[in-house]
């Protein structure tokens, strides 16, 4: 009769491994195993066949022998604990001396069971060390959704602005070590509030989403776009040879975003404002990258939209007498 607390799992789904150099040991645990529900079962009959084993996959479970000629029980521990993997590990073993329980306990292994055991002593302990499993991958993944969050926009799945602002101080380092070259650029939605005011803030989301797509489209896998904030994009061009080959970037990015947008019915025009700034010419730090880039995109979106401009002194000095005027 099944454990009742093993029950309530879908142990069909659980993989285990069973190690020991007795194959009566192998064969009886296997057994066991089956009549309870378990129908994922590997066996090694040693402990150099179960690190083969886990280096091609990793079980939830293992059931663990410590006394094995050559490679050992220990050694298994050993390797498990080196390779960083989560399986339990259970030990049965007939070595019972101190030192040896000691050590297994310290290398990882949830419990210890003493040959020869009792079934309904196994199948508990198996039951508790799959609620630890269980439970420990529960707070893996919830680490995760932290971590994600904390460096990344929900809407769009790209990087948020502080992901971004630590790829473009990792860019730098780079450059200023190797005499490289990088662009940094901030993107604008023209017109942005008028779709989110006539069509709702659902589709507004979406098309922030199909934006995020088309400009993805256009780029190298070792750039990095974000989202900054609202309708404003930002991307880090690293290792570029100079103007021309940012600008050839930027008029893909142009052109597939004039396409027109369908959602739900609704066939929607967007244009983009684009600003560059390049390290070093344009900028040498991370805040004068940042300012540059945001004062030639609004010199873009002051005058004609729909465009790009890259950072210059005249573009500082007609941003400073519009704001003065202003």
């Amino acid at each position: 009769m099944l454990e009742p607390s093993l029950c309530t799992k879908s142990i069909g789904r659980v993989e285990l491994l069973v190690v020991d150099d007795q194959q009566a040991q192998l064969k009886s645990l296997q057994q066991l195993l089956h009549i309870s529900g378990f129908t994922s079962v590997v066996l090694a009959s040693g402990g150099e066949e179960a690190i083969r084993k886990l280096q091609n996959s990793t079980p939830q479970l293992i059931l663990l022998d410590l006394q094995m000629p050559g490679t050992n029980g220990l050694n298994v521990l050993e390797f498990h604990h080196q390779a960083g993997l989560d399986s339990e590990i259970i030990v049965i073993s007939g070595e019972t001396s101190f030192p040896w329980v000691k050590e297994a306990m310290r290398l990882g292994a949830y419990d210890f069971i003493c040959k020869p055991y009792k079934p309904e002593e196994l199948l508990t302990t198996i039951a508790k060390a799959l609620d630890r499993f269980e439970e420990k991958q529960k707070s893996q993944q919830e680490q995760k959704n932290i971590n994600y969050l904390a460096y990344y926009d929900s809407l769009t799945n790209l990087p948020n602005r502080q992901l971004f602002k630590d790829r473009v101080q990792q860019a730098l380092v780079h450059a200023q070590r190797n005499e490289r070259k990088f662009a940094l650029l901030f993107m604008d939605l023209d017109s942005f509030k008028a779709i989110n005011d006539s069509h709702g803030h659902l589709i507004g989301d979406r098309v922030l989403q199909l934006v995020a797509t088309r400009i993805s489209a256009c780029l190298r896998a070792e750039d990095t776009l974000s989202r900054y904030g609202g309708d404003e994009f930002a991307l880090l061009l690293p290792d570029v040879t100079g103007q021309h080959g940012v600008t050839t970037v930027v008029k893909k990015i142009l052109k597939e975003v004039r396409k027109p947008f369908h959602i739900n019915g609704h066939e929607l025009d967007l244009r983009l404002s684009i600003g560059i700034a390049i390290y070093p010419t344009t900028g040498t730090d991370l805040d004068m990258l940042l300012q540059n880039a945001d004062i030639a995109m609004y010199h873009v979106k002051s005058h004609r939209k729909d465009n790009y401009c890259c950072y210059s002194d005249a573009i500082f000095r007609d941003h400073k007498n519009t704001n003065i005027s202003a």
